[in-house]
């Protein structure tokens, strides 16, 4: 009979060394799941508020490059195509002070200083070609202007050595910028 306790003993501490050890396990998981849905949680709201908007915003941002030198050329190029000479004034004026108060705003939420030294960057790029744009706005005001041979030159071939391979650096630059942050995502 004692046998039979000793037995009976044995057997009641595995089933509650067992008990503790299952008790142990999914205390452990619940603790980890905990862990892993908040970060899940934080990388969603990472997502959803800061990177889904910035790939938008920097593909704007692409497209307005584009269509800035679209502008330009046409206002070299077209005098009396008063609508681009519009839009393009407008692009520089409104459009892009409002695109770029969004993208620095997001900027806020970026992790990475190198990406957002690169969108910086970007700002002072696309500055200094609305500084170019403008010194060719400014030579072709009147349609004389576009009968004077050496205005017209000057500004064709301001368009073709300065701002034409700057637009161009700016959209390489974009894009690579746009493919790291849908890498991050």
């Amino acid at each position: 009979m004692e046998f039979f306790k000793k037995s009976v003993l044995k057997m009641d501490r595995r089933i509650y060394i067992v008990f503790a050890v299952v008790v142990t396990i999914a205390i452990a998981n619940a603790f980890l799941s905990t862990i892993k849905i908040n970060n899940n949680k934080n990388t969603i709201f990472e997502i959803t508020q800061y990177t889904n908007p910035t790939l938008g915003d920097l593909e704007e941002f692409n497209l307005l490059v584009t269509r800035s030198r679209m502008f330009i050329s046409n206002w070299v190029y077209l005098p009396n195509n008063n609508n681009d000479k519009n839009n393009l004034i407008q692009l520089n004026t409104a459009a892009y002070p409002k695109l770029k108060s969004r993208l620095t705003g997001l900027t806020k939420g970026w992790r990475s200083t190198d990406n957002i030294e690169q969108v910086h960057k970007l700002f002072k790029d696309y500055e200094a070609i609305i500084h170019e744009q403008e010194k060719i706005m400014k030579s072709l005001v009147e349609f004389d202007d576009y009968q004077d041979p050496m205005k017209k030159f000057l500004a064709e071939e301001q368009l073709e050595s300065e701002i034409i391979p700057s637009t161009n650096k700016m959209m390489v630059n974009l894009k690579e910028l746009i493919s790291i942050k849908n890498k991050k995502r």
